[in-house]
């Protein structure tokens, strides 16, 4: 099974949903359930806190039909990174924080912004203390883009099929 790591700040907005939406997302392509899993996690998760943004949960059962009010916010470690197959950081920073403390050429590799992952600029947003407007305009955003990265993994994996034969 690939391992696909999504990172953000605190893990209680955008790397939640996008874990969730590429999860829903993965089996309504027709991967099957043993081919790819995401999880999130956050450089500085508000454990405190425990759960989601009531924004990201809410916009997330509204428009997506995902309960991830369950969520709890789960702070990176080293083993995340080395565990994951393919890493994909809401930011630069995010990208550049893990990057200083990766120590394996083979990890950095796997390490990616969501956006740069799928050939595009810039970073994605955070809604963190926003209006639910703005987080619904992150939601449709992390949508349209794990839709790029899931598409990406279909070619990759239509690329290795046609070479096989």
């Amino acid at each position: 099974m690939a391992n696909v790591l999504f990172v953000c700040t605190g893990n209680t907005c955008r790397s939640p949903m996008a874990e969730a939406l590429f999860n829903k997302k993965i089996k309504e392509h027709g991967f099957k359930p043993d081919e790819y899993s995401a999880t999130s996690v956050g450089l500085a998760a508000d454990v405190e806190l425990g759960k989601p943004t009531e924004n990201a949960v809410k916009v997330m059962k509204e428009k997506y039909d995902i309960d991830i009010s369950k969520h709890v916010p789960t702070q990176i470690t080293l083993k995340d990174v080395e565990n994951a197959d393919l890493v994909l950081c809401m930011s630069a920073s995010h990208l550049h924080h893990i990057a200083y403390f990766v120590h394996n050429s083979n990890d950095i590799k796997k390490i990616y912004t969501l956006k740069g992952y799928v050939e595009m600029a810039g970073d994605v947003a955070d809604p963190y203390g926003c209006d639910e407007s703005t987080y619904e305009k992150c939601a449709d955003e992390l949508d349209d883009l794990i839709e790029k990265v899931i598409e990406k993994l279909e070619n990759e994996k239509n690329d290795k099929e046609e070479w096989l034969w």
